[in-house]
Parts: structure tokens; sequence; C-alpha cells
């Protein structure tokens, strides 16, 4: 599950014209791994909302626009596999 998610909107002159950013709460503990890895610990995702509502969020901010992405292979997994528990 995802703890974060984060976008950009990028203009043809590579001016940034909009951002999203959330933490979600993945519905279980966050490793101390994950913690020391990402720096996003469980008091921070405590009474965030659940992947599906950020899901729904970031469709929209997306919409038809072309995502670009850094590792995007690996982030790709996690967004496809968000998104159909979102129902998008």
């Amino acid at each position: 599950r995802i703890i974060e998610v984060g976008a950009a909107v990028v203009d043809a002159q590579g001016r940034i014209t909009g951002t999203f950013q959330e933490l979600c709460s993945p519905g279980m503990a966050v490793s101390k791994f994950i913690t020391s890895f990402t720096g996003i610990s469980n008091e921070m995702l405590d009474g965030k909302p659940p992947p599906e509502e950020v899901m729904e969020r970031l469709h929209a901010f997306i919409g038809a626009r072309p995502l670009v992405a850094h590792n995007a292979s690996f982030d790709a997994q996690f967004l496809r596999a968000e998104m159909r528990r979102a129902g998008k």
C-alpha cells in the first residue's frame, strides 16, 4: 500500500504550474525500515485518509494529462494497484 503520493503539472516551458501531495494511511503499521527509507512515521500517518480517497483526488488532479515518473516501473505498479482499488 502507498503512504504518500505526489505529482506536478509542468507546462511546455518546463515551469511547474500545479502540485499535488498527500500522505495516506495504508491501514497497517509502517515498518521501521520504511520509516528510515522514507522519513514517514506511523505518527505522521495517524488520521490521514486511506489510499482510495487520495487516489480519487489524484485522479481528478491528473485528468487526461500524460504521466512522467522517476523510477516509473516501480511507482507505476503501486499507482495502478491503488487506482484499481479506488475503481479508477
